[in-house]
């Protein structure tokens, strides 16, 4: 006997009706090819910090980070004119730097060569330094979400998360080994 899911979440207890498995799921978009048939249009890669949260497992918070400051970096370095900060850009492009550091490590992003990454040089400041480098750098984030997030898009999150796939740490904590079978077809 075959049961559609609106049958089997009706019969399910009401504190298990909306849950992740039994929650219904919006249509799929279908999108017509060149051909004129239809299929279904899927992302391989994310497209918003979200998504990559999501997608990069437990790398996630590293991830949006790392794309997050390589954007407020390269938005400080790159701008021709006067940007409208509230601190002076060289101050406020060294703090983003020694944060950004620091969040490396903090999150556990990984290098692509499978190394440690070197004491982040915050460890090394005064503890008023510190929080001064600490708030410099959350007020240059500030400045650069107020100015419309520049150079943060689909294709930096794209290469963020490209380059998280290829690094060894990634790959041997999200990616299953193949099994014996599956390489002997292969070769």
């Amino acid at each position: 006997m075959s049961r559609t899911l609106k049958a089997i979440r009706q019969d399910a207890p009401r504190s298990d009706r909306n849950g992740p498995a039994l929650a219904p799921r919006p249509a799929p978009q279908w999108v017509m090819g060149r051909d004129g048939s239809p299929y279904v249009h899927i992302y391989l890669f994310p497209r918003t910090l979200d998504e990559l949260r999501s997608m990069s497992r437990e790398f996630g918070d590293g991830a949006v980070a790392y794309v997050q400051w390589g954007a407020v970096t390269t938005w400080l370095m790159n701008q021709p004119h006067e940007l409208d900060l509230r601190n002076p850009r060289q101050v406020a492009l060294a703090s983003v730097m020694i944060v950004r550091d620091y969040d490396r490590q903090r999150f556990g992003w990984p290098r692509h060569d499978g190394k440690e990454w070197n004491r982040p040089q915050i460890e090394f400041l005064s503890p008023d330094v510190r929080k001064e480098a600490e708030l410099v750098a959350a007020e240059t984030m500030e400045d650069w979400k107020k100015a419309g997030m520049p150079h943060l898009g689909r294709n930096a999150i794209r290469r963020a998360y490209l380059f998280l796939t290829t690094t060894p740490a990634f790959r041997t904590k999200c990616v299953p080994p193949m099994a014996e079978d599956a390489t002997k077809e292969t070769q």
